[in-house]
């Protein structure tokens, strides 16, 4: 999608596709849409880096211009005063989200994890314990094997959400509004459905990895990628039917 399309919808986009690392062009069609967010303790880094006191326009233009030169990056960032940061072509392949595990396109997914920094292994609780979250969003007996980016998220584009780095509610009004009008946006454009199966989360794609973290050699799951507990996936896919 061309900047000058999303600049006549009222967004405010910030071109940076010039800049940065090299993609390879899709060898297939825009999927859907994977959504992110770096978390807390990266934008305080990149905050503190900045040396002097931070405010919101020059920590987004931060965090996009360091995402620009990574080799895993999304490609859009929406900042917390709704800016939206186009990062690559929509025709280019960003590397925001690993090909899945193969055991995600078993009958017994449910029964492993691999919390963040650990092995993957047998997590010996009741898997629809710790999976709950991700059977309440689609079906007790599907896997994410079953999703139409065959086991590879990169296929959809990555979006990224910059959470707030002080704490608190992470995501602003404005931000959520301008991440709807983007992805409503990029549906037209590229004539991928608003459902649950062509826009999702890291969590949602990846929940063995994205999914599940370790509490006193315990797994927990839990939706952190965006987290949960900010993000209401429910309402903003409501959010998404209404503005289509």
């Amino acid at each position: 999608m061309s900047p000058l399309d999303l600049t006549k919808l009222g967004l405010d986009l910030i071109d940076l596709r010039k800049t940065g690392v090299s993609n390879p062009l899709r060898k297939k069609p825009v999927g859907g849409i994977v959504l992110h967010s770096p978390g807390v303790t990266y934008v305080n880094r990149v905050a503190s880096a900045l040396g002097h006191q931070v405010d919101d326009v020059a920590l987004d233009h931060a965090v996009a211009s360091d995402f620009d030169g990574r080799k895993y990056q999304p490609g859009y960032i929406v900042g917390q005063g709704g800016s939206v940061y186009m990062l690559e072509d929509d025709a280019r392949t960003t590397s925001h989200s690993s090909q899945l595990l193969p055991i995600l396109s078993s009958g017994n997914w449910r029964s492993w994890a691999q919390p963040l920094g650990g092995e993957l292994e047998q997590h010996g609780r009741g898997p629809h314990v710790v999976y709950d979250w991700w059977d309440a969003v689609y079906s007790p007996t599907s896997s994410p094997g079953d999703l139409p980016f065959d086991a590879c998220p990169n296929r959809y584009i990555g979006i990224d959400l910059r959470p707030r780095y002080e704490g608190g509610v992470q995501f602003s009004e404005v931000q959520i509004g301008a991440l709807v009008a983007l992805v409503v946006a990029l549906s037209r454009e590229h004539r991928f459905l608003l459902d649950i199966r062509h826009v999702l989360t890291h969590s949602l794609a990846d929940p063995i990895r994205r999914g599940t973290v370790a509490r006193k050699g315990v797994t927990i799951g839990v939706h952190w990628d965006p987290p949960a507990k900010h993000f209401d996936y429910a309402a903003f896919m409501v959010r998404l039917t209404e503005a289509a």
